[in-house]
């Protein structure tokens, strides 16, 4: 599900899942806070996609106005149009995983950081901040050429920068490492990762 508030008087509401005969669109529009969130997931273990020799890839969002964004920033109607379109077109291909928005750092954000074996946390926002993760897509694909593909088509704006890297699968470990994996956490888990 996504939600998005692009001021005090509307929400935009977006569910998209996986069925057997494909994608899923609901849109609904109703009243609510001044907030911005986001959760999208349409990783589904009855409706997974299934392939063989394919990887899954990550690809990390880093908008520029994210920076210096203040506390309730949202983004406008027509950036979100277009994002909705692109994320659309994943999902019709049947290569997309997962999706999620982030607040800016100005919106309830925290660091926690580890040393002797204690965390400390530090509420934001951060200025030294200088490249702040806006959301991400988890991908599906045959190869890390298509998945740079992908990450091309994103309606990015000027000097603005995705992250594209390859997601761990059970080949990138040893077979004793594999064997534990499968025993300790079972064998959803290591489908999971054998996608």
């Amino acid at each position: 599900m996504v939600r998005w508030n692009a001021g005090t008087e509307h929400v935009k509401t977006q569910r998209q899942t996986l069925s057997p005969a494909g994608p899923k669109i609901e849109i609904q529009k109703s009243s609510g806070p001044d907030t911005v969130s986001a959760q999208h997931s349409i990783l589904d273990n009855r409706y997974s996609i299934t392939k063989e020799n394919t990887m899954r890839f990550m690809m990390i969002m880093f908008p520029k106005e994210y920076e210096n964004a203040k506390p309730g920033w949202a983004p406008d109607l027509k950036s979100m149009e277009a994002m909705g379109k692109y994320n659309e077109e994943l999902g019709k291909a049947g290569v997309l995983l997962a999706l999620d928005g982030l607040t800016p750092p100005a919106t309830m954000s925290a660091r926690v950081t580890f040393k002797s074996g204690k965390s400390k946390v530090t509420d934001g926002p951060f200025t030294e901040a200088k490249e702040v993760v806006g959301g991400y897509w988890i991908i599906q694909v045959k190869s890390r050429e298509e998945a740079l593909e992908w990450a091309s088509r994103i309606p990015g704006k000027d000097n603005e920068m995705v992250e594209v890297r390859r997601m761990f699968d059970m080949t990138d470990f040893d077979p004793e490492t594999q064997k534990y994996i499968q025993k300790k956490f079972g064998d959803d888990v290591a489908a999971e990762m054998r996608l």
